[in-house]
């Protein structure tokens, strides 16, 4: 009985250390090009777009202008370096990319921000459809991609989960373990 025991409360343990991988699916927050860009209003098969994630703590001066000049209540969603190849940026030409921005929706109160040799600033942006922005660049660099009203932000998106999320079944796992334990010693003496 003690080694059944051990075995169940082994396996117990062992689902409840991965349990959390299966709390929800993984959630892609990346912004990619979704299509051709135009430049000065011209599809232009020749330029190239390409986004490398950005860190939020890079973006944090991101997050003080957005509070202080845009919205108290905005919220990043995600923040990418933007590398643009086969057009000449001389500040005047403007690039014009179509984004896959998952979790941005047609209701979403979005605002793009580019950051420029002056700071952060905002840039045009028009959302399309659900998970795709269109956005008027006439530089190279980093964007961040924020929503007006926390809510918005964050109701557009899937929470994953956390590190101490599974304190509640480890706890629970444990106390059934230690219960089971002790069932054992009675019954043995």
């Amino acid at each position: 009985m003690k080694k059944i025991l051990a075995l169940a409360a082994a396996g117990i343990m062992t689902l409840s250390m991965s349990l959390s991988a299966f709390a929800a699916p993984s959630v892609d927050n990346g912004v990619k090009p979704a299509g051709t860009p135009q430049v000065d209003g011209v599809v232009n098969e020749d330029v190239t777009v390409k986004t490398d994630v950005i860190d939020m703590t890079d973006a944090s001066d991101a997050a003080d202008y957005l509070v202080d000049s845009v919205s108290e209540d905005a919220e990043i969603i995600q923040a990418v370096d933007v590398k643009i190849d086969g057009v000449v940026l001389d500040g005047t030409t403007v690039v014009t990319i179509p984004f896959q921005v998952n979790g941005v929706t047609t209701d979403t109160d979005l605002v793009v921000l580019q950051k420029t040799a002056d700071g952060w600033i905002e840039v045009p942006a028009v959302i399309a459809e659900d998970n795709l922005v269109i956005v008027s660049v006439k530089s190279e660099g980093p964007l961040v991609f924020a929503a007006r009203g926390v809510l918005g932000a964050r109701a557009s998106r899937t929470r994953s989960p956390k590190t101490g999320d599974v304190i509640l079944l480890a706890g629970c796992a444990a106390a059934l373990g230690l219960a089971g334990v002790k069932a054992g010693k009675k019954r043995i003496h």
